[in-house]
């Protein structure tokens, strides 16, 4: 081997300096680093991609579920509504309803029962209750017949 100097006196070999590297190994380090940031670009792509995807994915789902959500709590208030205009349209709330002028307190008394026995009833049958309520209007909104249901059980509150 040739041991020669350079002009920064650092020894070489065959009169080259030895932190040089060939023309071929430096092609050889350029091509591996292209590829290896075309290969880390196109993994971004990709993750960009489905990530995309995926919520495209969650926003149609979350729209059906939105949907039949909405369908669904649309026909509970419908339900509820029916059931108030039924409880409405029941003679003894209409009789209890009005301006009347009671003869005596037990046919207040007589009417207040029979609408306590019409709410269990409905509210037995109805299980989405959990309190009905008659409010008088000529009483001055004081409340006249009550029925709550408290697990699974109606109880009539005088």
């Amino acid at each position: 081997m040739d041991w020669g100097t350079s002009s920064d006196d650092a020894p070489t070999i065959s009169g080259r300096r030895s932190d040089s590297l060939s023309l071929g190994v430096r092609v050889a380090l350029g091509v591996a680093a292209l590829i290896s940031l075309t290969v880390l670009g196109m993994l971004a792509l990709l993750t960009s991609h489905e990530r995309n995807n995926f919520i495209a994915d969650r926003q149609e789902l979350l729209s059906t579920v939105i949907r039949s959500d909405g369908t669904r709590l649309g026909d509970k208030i419908n339900d509820v509504r029916k059931g108030a205009l039924f409880l409405a349209q029941i003679p003894s709330a209409k009789m209890l309803a009005s301006t009347v002028t009671w003869v005596n307190a037990d046919s207040r008394e007589t009417w207040s029962r029979r609408m306590q026995d019409l709410f269990t009833a409905f509210a037995q049958a109805h299980h989405e209750y959990f309190q009905i309520r008659f409010i008088g209007i000529a009483d001055g909104g004081r409340e006249v017949v009550r029925v709550d249901v408290l697990d699974d059980r109606v109880v009539a509150t005088p």
